[in-house]
């Protein structure tokens, strides 16, 4: 282990030149390129950038866990411990685990896989404690219970419970506490929010900063979350193709970006305040990491690329106090304040020409009480067996959708907005009421009707991973469906249908993913074949259930894009479900919202007044917690205190108001006793809740 003296202590963490290669079957992948960096003690430095840019290898690279396909190619990671600094790659493996732990704790993104299944809590905080050389049972549990009480969880409970009892952001915060259980002066945070709902994230932020603020530790967040570092973060490190290409303060690089990658992921972000604006999604796609263009490996995305940009890579320099950037335009970046960026990156749009006939068509039926209505649901309610218990998920839903409005169904996971979406896709029957579909009942009507609808909506999954056979070419996933409905005649105009459904979704040239399976594409590309294939059949409806959740901040910008654009130009509806207010204010500011809560809905209306003026507490609850990409913004922001932070368990929901024991406006006899249906309260908007009821002098 090589150690050195350390005369200054002006760092915790040094980074110099770091070098790190994963070896694959086409060459080596530069997955971190020549980074450099200091982490103050104390500080919170954030790494921001697209999947695939080196964050998460960097972070294992900092605790030696990459994979047996990585290597460090050259490179220091000094750490200061104490007097002396120690560089991490020269420790042996009993070093190594002294080093874990005590002096540095990564937590991961996905909390449920960081946990042994069929252990409980309480083991597995014992064998931390113990694998790093602390056996005394009675300290190990104080000091659990301290952890706990700090990131709000009961001990007792906790403890003793598996991992499956426990929700997701409840485990995120054990995580968390295990992570700081030996006091670790250094903490790596790998994605910790990106799986959690608006309200849990909100939890998890909160804690993670009064833990900062009790514990002093230094902290480097790893996210491709923008908001979050912005709430988090006191400096900011953009990484674009394994390299640092912009570093400096939170408050710099937000208010003034001078490499055009980040301006362009600070512009594609929405923002859930003022009125909505056009966002600008970063034309092309991240290159190939084997193969790296020359020069500066943005510049087939850059509108401010030069001869020289193509030629010669700029190097990481300091151009200002503080602040760095690898750009030879940094100057006309900052100065341009993104209007090149606009004019240049905006895509002109597609204009779909493909054929959607209608002969097959319900909408030539009467329209339901002389209104456009294409698809409506009636008191509808949904129950699922589980053990001998039956659980009601969905219960006196009603909503309607107009030809081509789009319907935003948000509130936090478990409360049935993907099961209604199920059901108005056909996909699953209503244990009671109704799905109609132009005016007809469609699941007690004839077999043609019914497969009529089942055409006439598609559904848009969450995870274009898991959406796709992986045994399947792009070819067979598009022309099976063009041939099996009769869309296409032969296979060589199902050919050409598919080629141009490709062009339609901007996979272009379309030559160059026909012949693709699944693995070959990334999450944004998997994503538009998902609807391409949900456009072979010329639907007149989708739902979009958490379609671009799980993608890039540029790219689900540009996939919303798509979908407005097959909105506006083919007429097409939705029923689009997230958990992202600023993503539903963006693509619904037309349209409506309805905020769901344990398998009711609570409110509903057109969006400007769901956004701007929130009647529900939930739904208030809802947009305060929403972290903004403004660090000024976002770390002002008045939040709602709720009374609790975990959702009630659907088999186990509470009597009355299902939102009473975590809402602040809470009546005792009152809110607890009976349960509150949808009231006008004007301007559109409809709310399910006793105090608004009665403060508007509604009975």
């Amino acid at each position: 282990m090589m150690r050195t003296s350390d005369t200054n202590g002006l760092f915790t963490l040094k980074v110099d030149n770091l070098w790190v290669t994963y070896q694959a079957e086409r060459g080596k992948v530069q997955a971190v390129r020549d980074v450099s960096f200091a982490l103050s003690p104390g500080e919170t430095l954030a790494f921001i950038g697209e999947s695939g840019c080196g964050k998460t290898t960097l972070g294992l690279s900092l605790i030696r866990l990459l994979p047996a396909t990585a290597r460090v190619q050259e490179g220091h990671i000094l750490f200061r411990r104490g007097t002396e600094i120690v560089d991490i790659l020269s420790l042996d493996d009993r070093e190594l685990r002294a080093y874990r732990w005590r002096d540095c704790a990564m937590i991961f993104q996905g909390a449920q896989n960081a946990f042994n299944p069929v252990l409980r809590i309480w083991d597995q905080v014992l064998d931390t404690a113990r694998a790093h050389g602390v056996s005394d049972r009675r300290f190990i549990r104080q000091r659990i219970t301290e952890l706990f009480e700090l990131v709000q969880l009961e001990p007792d409970r906790v403890l003793r419970a598996y991992p499956h009892q426990l929700s997701g952001g409840m485990r995120q915060r054990v995580l968390i506490a295990l992570g700081l259980l030996l006091h670790p002066p250094l903490v790596i945070l790998d994605e910790p929010t990106t799986a959690l709902d608006i309200l849990t994230q909100r939890s998890v932020i909160d804690v993670l900063r009064d833990l900062k603020k009790r514990l002093d530790f230094s902290l480097i967040l790893i996210s491709h979350d923008l908001s979050l570092a912005a709430e988090l973060a006191d400096r900011v490190a953009t990484m674009y193709a394994g390299a640092l290409v912009e570093l400096g303060s939170v408050w710099d690089i937000y208010k003034r970006p001078y490499h055009p990658y980040t301006a362009g992921l600070i512009r594609a972000v929405p923002t859930i305040r003022g009125e909505r604006k056009e966002l600008i999604s970063i034309p092309g796609s991240p290159p190939d990491l084997i193969a790296l263009p020359s020069g500066c490996a943005f510049h087939p995305r850059c509108p401010y690329a030069s001869e020289r940009c193509r030629k010669e890579q700029p190097p990481l320099q300091v151009v200002e106090a503080g602040r760095q950037v690898a750009c030879w335009h940094w100057e006309e970046v900052a100065e341009d304040n993104g209007i090149r960026m606009k004019m240049d990156s905006a895509q002109p749009g597609t204009t779909f020409a493909i054929p959607a006939p209608r002969e097959h068509s319900l909408s030539a039926q009467a329209p339901i009480n002389g209104q456009d209505v294409i698809l409506e649901l009636k008191r509808v309610e949904r129950t699922f067996k589980v053990g001998r218990r039956m659980v009601r998920v969905l219960d006196d839903v009603s909503l309607q959708v107009h030809e081509g409005e789009v319907l935003c169904l948000v509130g936090e996971s478990g409360c049935g907005k993907t099961t209604t979406g199920k059901i108005a896709a056909g996909l699953l029957p209503p244990t009671s009421g109704e799905i109609r579909f132009r005016g007809h009942n469609v699941w007690n009507s004839d077999k043609e009707t019914f497969r009529t609808y089942r055409r006439a909506v598609q559904i848009i999954h969450q995870d274009p991973y898991a959406s796709l056979n992986p045994t399947q070419r792009v070819s067979t996933i598009l022309t099976a469906p063009l041939l099996r409905h009769g869309v296409a005649r032969n296979r060589r105009e199902a050919k050409d249908l598919a080629m141009e459904l490709l062009r339609t979704v901007d996979l272009t040239p379309p030559e160059d993913f026909y012949n693709k399976y699944p693995h070959q594409l990334s999450g944004g590309q998997r994503q538009r074949v998902s609807v391409a294939r949900a456009l072979t059949v010329h639907p007149e409806f989708l739902v979009a259930d958490e379609a671009v959740s799980m993608l890039d901040v540029s790219i689900r910008v540009s996939l919303l894009q798509l979908l407005e654009r097959l909105r506006r130009d083919l007429g097409v509806a939705y029923l689009f479900i997230t958990h992202d207010l600023a993503v539903a204010k963006y693509f619904a500011w037309e349209g409506r919202i309805a905020v769901m809560y344990l398998g009711r809905v609570v409110e509903s209306g057109p969006t400007p007044q769901i956004i701007h003026n929130p009647q529900h507490p939930y739904t208030q609850a809802l947009l305060s917690a929403l972290p903004e990409a403004d660090p000024e913004a976002t770390r002002s922001k008045e939040r709602i205190q709720l009374r609790s932070l975990d959702v009630p368990s659907l088999l186990n929901v509470p009597t009355g108001c299902a939102f009473h024991p975590r809402c602040p406006l809470y009546e005792a006899g009152v809110c607890d006793k009976e349960v509150p249906h949808l009231v006008d309260v004007g301007d559109g908007v409809q709310v399910a809740c006793h105090v608004v009821a009665r403060e508007r002098g509604i009975a």
